[in-house]
């Protein structure tokens, strides 16, 4: 039987030199200054270049030049930040549910976080696409987005190895999956006090900003929430959902002792 992988390697060797030599001088220029200003280091740029071409640069120009785009890379970027991203939740978070996780990880792969982190690395100034899709609108262009920085996470898996593309992920999606985390915990501890509030007294809880302190950039809010007339709790943060975040789990952990 043929060593398949032996085959693919050696295949995969000679289509990305084949890349190499199509560069110009001018594009080799251009990745090496994606890359000097994203701090990030690629051995072979060829994967760069192809992770970079969106399918209607390469089907505008196809008639001329064989070129190649980034499409098959998509699939395995997307599973493998999908495969990360899950991962770093699971242990991050040991508390949360699946369906909490679950809702974290959509936020994160989405089409909008993910367009933004390709804006965020300055991606939108170095990807090839062909003229058609920029009459499509933003709408196209956040997809292309998207599409590139899955293909990107491939290229950097390909170029490096999986503990280097781990870490790039988390280093660039640490921030906002604590953000997310929080937003959704807290929407968590908002939703089981309106179920608790619902079957108890046929009510929604209700939040009041009862005042604020502090300047604008540093202002602190403090709320209460009642079910009806029912006072439940009271919170302060330095933002309205901290405040009822806090306000919620109080009056949880309230209703829960007036059961026992």
């Amino acid at each position: 039987m043929k060593n398949i992988h032996k085959e693919y390697f050696a295949a995969r060797s000679q289509y990305y030199d084949k890349i190499n030599k199509q560069l110009s001088e001018k594009r080799k220029k251009q990745l090496q200054e994606f890359l000097t200003n994203t701090n990030i280091k690629f051995n072979n740029l060829a994967l760069l270049e192809k992770a970079l071409t969106h399918k209607s640069y390469a089907n505008e120009r196809s008639r001329k030049k064989k070129l190649l785009h980034n499409q098959r890379m998509e699939f395995i970027g997307d599973n493998i930040l999908g495969m990360i991203i899950a991962e770093y939740l699971f242990y991050a978070f040991p508390d949360f549910e699946e369906g909490t996780l679950s809702k974290i990880k959509s936020n994160l792969v989405s089409r909008k976080t993910l367009s933004q982190k390709a804006e965020d690395l300055g991606m939108g100034d170095y990807i090839r696409f062909g003229n058609g899709e920029i009459k499509n609108g933003a709408k196209a262009i956040a997809s292309i987005l998207e599409d590139t920085f899955e293909s990107f996470i491939a290229a950097y898996y390909i170029d490096n190895d999986f503990n280097a593309v781990k870490r790039f992920i988390i280093k660039h999606f640490q921030e906002q999956i604590n953000n997310t985390a929080a937003r959704v915990h807290t929407l968590n501890f908002k939703s089981n006090l309106q179920e608790i509030t619902q079957k108890r007294f046929k009510l929604v809880p209700r939040y009041n900003v009862d005042k604020t302190e502090g300047p604008d950039n540093k202002k602190k809010f403090f709320i209460s929430v009642y079910a009806g007339k029912k006072f439940l709790a009271k919170g302060h943060g330095y933002s309205k959902r901290e405040a009822e975040f806090l306000c919620a789990k109080k009056a949880l952990l309230k209703l829960k002792k007036e059961i026992i």
